[in-house]
C-alpha cells in the first residue's frame, strides 16, 4: 500500500511539473505579451484568444476569445497598445472592419470606438490625439482620458505630434512651406507638468553616475558548428557582449517567434515569450514566459501560457478543421475558370494597368475587377480620343509578349493631334493651252490611319 501511495504521489508530481496549464490554446502562438509597471498584472494575446493575468499568483484574470473582443488584426508592431498599468487597450481591426481602431477597457471589458487617428499612451494613461485642420500647421491637439473620453486642448496651429522621455513629453512639431519640420518653432507638452515650454526650456535628463553602462538584450538565431540553428539571448553592454545563452526552448521556429516582453536590470533579470511545438500534434504550439539572469543565463521563473490537456487539444483540432474548410471552400472558389482568369489579369495589371497591341497599336485598359466574359474572353476598354470603347481579348494573346505589351500611361498622338488619321495634298496642273488655252490644277487629298497610334489617337507616354 505505501509503495502504491509512494508512486501515485510521484505521478501526481510529474503531473504537475510537466503538464500544460494555461488558459491559451496550442491552436494558435502567443503574439504579444505585455507588463503593467510593477509586473503585478500581465496581457497575453494570440489570434484566437486574450488572458489578463494576476502575475504574482500565477493566474488568469480573465480569458476572453478574441472574437469576443472584435478580433485582431496584426499589421504593424503598433497594431496593439496598452496603458503602463494595463488598464486599457487598443487594438487595430481586421480589414473591412469600422472603426478602425476599437479601445477596451481590460477591467470590464468594455469596448469603445475609437475614432482618432493616434494610439499611444502618454505615461499618465492619457492618449495625445489631434483633430485635423483645414490648412497645414492648423490642427488642434488634445488629451484624452479613455475612462471618459473627456479631451483636455494642449496646442492648436500646429502639425504633428509624438512621445517622448519614456512617453512623459509630448512633442509637437510646425511644418514649413517645404513640408519639412521647422526645429525653431517645436514645442514640448509635459504630461506632469501639464505645461507647454521651448526646447531651451526642457529639463535636462538625469546624468548616470559613471561609468555609464548602455545595455541591450535581444534574442537571435545562432548557427552552431553542427549546423543546428538555436535561440540565443545576447546581452551586450557598450557594444561588447557580456553574456550569451541558449533559450529553454533553443529551436527556431518559423511560425512562432521569440520576444523580449521586459527587462529588469536591478535584478538583472529578462523576460522572454518562447515557444515550442506540441509533441505528437500537427501545428500545434506550446507558449511560455520564462525570466533569465541575463548575466548567468539561470531559469528564474516560468510561466505556462498554453493548454495541452485533452478539451484543449480537442478544441485547437476543431479550429483546425474549421480553418482548412473555410480554406478549401476558398481555394474552391478561386480556382473557378473565371476567378483564375481574373488572378491572371490582376497579375498583368502589377505592369501597368494599360497594354498595347504591338501589332495594331491600339492601347486597351485593363479590367481586373470584371468577371471573364463568354468563351474565357477578358474585359477591356480600348482608349481613343473618340471615346473609350468596351473590347473583348483571350487572356492568353494578353499573356503573349510578342502581341501586348505592358504600358503604365497614355498621351495623345502628337502626330495625328488625337484625330487618329492623317491626311495627305496632290496638287496637279494640267496644260490645256492647245486645246482650250488654260491651265487646270487638280488637288487629291488621301486620307489614312494614323500609322503611329494605329487611328486610336493616342499613343504610350
Amino acid at each position: 500500500m505505501k509503495k502504491s501511495l509512494f508512486t501515485l504521489t510521484i505521478f501526481l508530481y510529474s503531473v504537475v511539473m510537466y503538464a500544460q496549464s494555461g488558459p491559451h490554446s496550442p491552436y494558435q502562438t502567443i503574439i504579444k505579451a505585455f507588463f503593467n509597471t510593477d509586473q503585478t498584472r500581465l496581457l497575453t494575446l494570440s489570434y484566437t484568444d486574450v488572458t489578463l493575468w494576476n502575475y504574482q499568483q500565477k493566474k488568469p484574470i480573465w480569458t476572453k476569445k478574441a472574437s469576443e473582443l472584435g478580433d485582431f488584426y496584426i499589421s504593424t508592431s503598433n497594431a496593439i497598445t496598452v496603458d503602463k498599468a494595463l488598464n486599457f487597450m487598443i487594438k487595430e481591426n481586421p480589414e473591412g472592419k469600422t472603426p478602425r481602431r476599437t479601445l477596451i477597457d481590460l477591467n470590464t471589458l468594455r469596448p469603445i470606438g475609437w475614432g482618432w487617428y493616434e494610439y499611444q499612451f502618454a505615461a499618465n494613461g492619457f492618449i495625445p490625439a489631434r483633430d485635423y485642420g483645414k490648412e497645414k500647421n492648423q490642427n488642434i491637439f488634445y488629451l484624452i482620458d479613455p475612462k471618459t473620453l473627456e479631451k483636455e486642448k494642449i496646442a492648436e496651429n500646429l502639425d504633428d505630434i509624438k512621445l517622448i522621455n519614456n512617453n512623459n513629453v509630448v512633442e509637437i512639431t510646425v511644418k514649413d512651406k517645404q513640408g519639412k519640420v521647422d526645429e525653431s518653432k517645436t514645442r514640448y507638452y509635459g504630461i506632469t507638468s501639464k505645461k507647454m515650454v521651448n526646447a531651451d526650456e526642457m529639463p535636462l535628463p538625469i546624468p548616470f553616475p559613471p561609468p555609464f553602462k548602455r545595455l541591450n538584450i535581444e534574442v537571435k538565431t545562432i548557427t552552431l558548428p553542427d549546423k543546428k540553428r538555436q535561440e540565443t539571448v545576447i546581452c551586450t553592454q557598450n557594444g561588447k557582449e557580456i553574456k550569451s545563452f541558449a533559450l529553454a526552448n533553443p529551436v527556431p521556429m518559423s511560425n512562432a517567434q521569440p520576444l523580449v516582453v521586459s527587462i529588469f536590470s536591478k535584478a538583472n533579470s529578462v523576460t522572454v515569450l518562447e515557444h515550442k511545438p506540441l509533441d505528437g500534434q500537427y501545428n500545434m504550439v506550446l507558449s511560455f514566459l520564462n525570466t533569465y539572469n541575463y548575466l548567468t543565463g539561470q531559469l528564474l521563473n516560468s510561466l505556462e501560457l498554453s493548454s495541452a490537456t485533452p478539451n484543449a487539444i480537442a478544441a485547437a483540432k476543431a479550429l483546425q478543421d474549421k480553418a482548412k474548410t473555410i480554406s478549401e471552400e476558398k481555394m474552391g472558389i478561386a480556382n473557378l475558370p473565371e476567378n483564375q482568369i481574373k488572378q491572371k489579369v490582376n497579375m498583368l495589371a502589377f505592369n501597368g494597368s494599360y497594354v498595347i497591341n504591338q501589332k495594331t497599336l491600339r492601347i486597351y485598359k485593363l479590367q481586373p475587377e470584371k468577371g471573364a466574359y463568354q468563351g474565357g474572353m477578358v474585359s477591356l476598354e480600348a482608349i481613343t480620343s473618340a471615346g473609350n470603347q468596351q473590347a473583348f481579348e483571350k487572356i492568353d494573346n494578353l499573356e503573349n509578349k510578342t502581341m501586348y505589351k505592358s504600358i503604365k500611361e497614355w498621351k495623345v498622338c502628337p502626330y495625328c493631334q488625337g484625330k487618329g488619321i492623317t491626311q495627305t495634298e496632290h496638287v496637279k496642273e494640267i496644260d490645256q493651252t492647245y486645246s482650250k488655252g488654260r491651265i487646270i490644277t487638280q488637288t487629291t487629298t488621301t486620307t489614312k490611319g494614323c500609322s503611329s497610334c494605329g487611328g486610336g489617337g493616342v499613343i504610350p507616354n
